[in-house]
């Protein structure tokens, strides 16, 4: 990982130990085209310390997922957006809950970090994701139009295994990002149901 992320990783890692005790951390190797691959070096150069996966859940054991303009028809996901610079991060994560939907955070828990490497050829570049639930109340509602954000909808959490699956199975061209967002899916409803903590 290069130095700057891996501080930022750590730091992160530090501040919410403290708050809420050890937390899981995985990593994936995934091939990336050049085109995503070149996408996250961007976002890596922009000062982006990695990016929070927003676990927004309403009674009943719902999860919020959101589509976009430019995605491919009738895939949706887990919202997310950047940690900037050395911010909290669930300070990003409340913002971003803000941003995306207008919705305010009640409670919320950091669930673990996901850790990347992408590869393309003999290219690295690593990245990192964080979980977080948080309780919502009442309906999405576009707040930012640069989010380009097209609709809104709502599944259990038991069907992110399902969601992760359709994003996996995008078109050719969406492959490296379907690859990518598939694996907080997976990784979600599993590290939910293993802590009592957030029933």
């Amino acid at each position: 990982m290069t130095l700057h992320l891996e501080a930022a990783l750590a730091r992160q890692r530090a501040a919410l130990a403290a708050r809420f005790g050890a937390l899981p951390h995985v990593h994936h190797d995934l091939p990336a085209d050049s085109g995503f691959f070149e996408d996250m070096a961007q976002a890596v150069k922009r000062e982006r310390m990695g990016e929070v996966i927003l676990l927004l859940r309403r009674s009943g054991d719902q999860v919020l997922l959101h589509t976009k303009t430019f995605y491919p028809q009738d895939v949706y996901r887990l919202p997310s957006g950047g940690i900037q610079g050395d911010e909290p991060v669930m300070a990003a994560a409340a913002r971003e809950t803000a941003e995306e939907t207008g919705l305010s955070i009640q409670q919320n828990w950091p669930l673990g970090s996901i850790g990347y490497t992408f590869w393309n050829g003999d290219a690295r570049i690593d990245f990192h994701s964080w979980l977080v639930l948080a309780d919502v109340e009442g309906e999405a509602h576009l707040c930012d139009p640069n989010e380009r954000i097209e609709g809104y909808r709502w599944v259990e959490i038991a069907a992110l295994g399902r969601v992760a699956a359709q994003l996996r199975a995008v078109p050719e061209t969406w492959g490296s990002w379907g690859n990518f967002r598939a694996v907080a899916h997976d990784l979600a409803a599993t590290w939910i149901s293993r802590n009592s903590t957030y029933a």
